[in-house]
């Protein structure tokens, strides 16, 4: 009877199907979502309830193989989103994920959403990224006037531009891979340009003041480890113990190094130390670090995860230098680690390299922050903690190594992408290459003149450093003294 109430109740796993007034069927399916933000939902109408349930069961098969019922009238913002949850999610990491949900539900939805898939053309998606281009930035900034928060509607950043357009794209390719429209409109657009950055490197003066004066901050081993790898900021801030290697395990070197004579020498004094060293039948050499994990900021919270690619995980030879700064470092954390215990207080439980005083994660934001003002009181220009990674590259390059090696040092994933952002240093090489070229030709052409240069000049010795076998990088820290 159309009274009976039990005729309402759902099935086991039938979802959202319910009887109507008329006595009919209908089931409900949640495909994705409108422009305006609201569930995008499809009904499905039948005369029995194993009806309805058999066409929702079939719908929800469908929809996790990635098509979405509608045929024509499908709306780009169901596909987007659809796209994202069932092909995308599953494949890729979850701050990944939330970044690109971001993009796609705070600009490509309210943009674009509203058009249906088959609508959508590359003068539409042009339009878009104009207009985006021009008044995209969702910033909020506050009205001198009226005291309230309002998006800026300034330009967008070039990088959020082009990750919205690699996204569209990205959607439209797998709606031609599904057979939903013939072509991928988004390819006929034009990829936005982002403005050059100019890397703002230290000078041999910069680093030789950063090398003496910078040893009476905390993180001096922190600045001087990123000028000998051209580590990133996360990368560096990510770093443990575990993944740093001297040839001697840490453990090891905890209960057999003499410590107390360590706590006696001059701090950072890298020559007392090795003797110190050597007086007690320890030899060290080159060490490597293996580069596993980064530190990121999630929202002003550090949150500790693992690189994403193959590249950005790599191993770095460190210079025996490097690793004496180590020591000292690993003595003032084990001092600090003493004294929390004497507290009941955990310090630094994921063994990482570079923490605070208290054993815990460095924000990021901060660590970039007191670097700024550690580089105004040594009297340095400023300089972004990231122009140490740019140094390390330039002097490697002027040093002559192959734009392949400067690429796998820096993890960069192409080394075209190494190429455009240090074409500068190139064009120095070129040029430098091609004076010499004409200075040699000169020479063959009046050889007479070479003769009579080579009678009048002082030959001077010139100074080799000899190649040490197993060192495969040079870096910026040869040039600090």
């Amino acid at each position: 009877m159309p009274g009976n109430t039990k005729k309402h109740r759902r099935g086991n796993g039938e979802g959202s199907v319910y009887q109507r007034k008329d006595g009919t069927w209908a089931a409900v399916l949640t495909v994705g979502v409108k422009p305006d933000g609201k569930p995008d939902r499809k009904f499905l109408y039948g005369k029995t309830r194993k009806e309805v349930a058999d066409k929702l069961r079939e719908a929800q098969n469908k929809l996790d193989a990635g098509v979405i019922p509608g045929g024509d009238n499908v709306l780009f913002s169901t596909w987007v989103m659809n796209w994202l949850e069932v092909v995308i999610k599953p494949g890729i990491k979850e701050r990944t994920y939330i970044n690109y949900k971001a993009s796609i539900e705070k600009h490509i939805i309210p943009g674009i959403g509203r058009y249906k898939l088959k609508d959508i053309t590359d003068d539409v998606i042009q339009k878009y990224l104009n207009d985006q281009q021009e008044h995209g930035n969702l910033k909020l900034e506050i009205n001198d006037d009226t005291g309230e928060a309002a998006p800026s509607h300034g330009p967008v950043a070039a990088s959020s531009l082009i990750q919205q357009r690699r996204l569209i794209i990205a959607a439209l390719e797998y709606a031609v891979d599904k057979g939903r429209i013939n072509r991928n409109p988004g390819k006929k657009t034009r990829r936005p340009k982002s403005k050059p950055k100019t890397n703002n490197i230290l000078t041999d003066e910069d680093m030789e003041t950063l090398g003496i004066k910078g040893t009476k901050y905390r993180y001096y081993p922190a600045y001087m480890l990123t000028l000998t790898t051209a580590c990133r900021r996360g990368e560096i801030l990510g770093l443990d113990w575990q993944h740093v290697d001297i040839g001697i395990p840490w453990t090891t070197a905890d209960r057999y190094f003499p410590w107390g004579d360590i706590k006696k020498l001059p701090k950072w004094d890298t020559k007392a130390l090795k003797t110190l060293l050597e007086d007690h039948n320890i030899t060290l050499g080159d060490g490597y670090l293996r580069l596993v994990y980064q530190m990121v900021d999630d929202n002003g919270t550090p949150f500790r995860d693992e690189l994403k690619t193959d590249l950005s995980r790599r191993s770095l030879m460190i210079t025996e230098e490097m690793v004496l700064l180590l020591i000292f470092w690993r003595l003032i954390q084990n001092t600090e680690k003493k004294k929390a215990a004497e507290r009941g207080i955990e310090y630094n439980p994921d063994n990482l390299v570079f923490c605070t005083r208290k054993g815990t994660y460095i924000y990021p934001r901060n660590f970039t922050k007191m670097w700024s003002e550690n580089l105004r009181s040594m009297g340095i220009d400023h300089k972004r903690f990231h122009d140490l990674r740019h140094t390390v590259a330039t002097v490697m390059l002027e040093d002559g190594e192959a734009m392949n090696t400067v690429q796998e040092q820096l993890g960069h994933y192409d080394a075209g992408f190494t190429a455009s952002r240090y074409g500068h240093v190139t064009a120095k090489m070129r040029n430098s290459a091609a004076v010499k070229l004409g200075e040699r030709l000169e020479k063959v052409r009046n050889p007479e003149a070479e003769d009579a240069e080579d009678a009048n000049s002082v030959k001077k010795e010139d100074t080799v450093i000899p190649f040490q076998e197993g060192r495969k990088l040079k870096s910026a820290a040869c040039k600090i003294k």
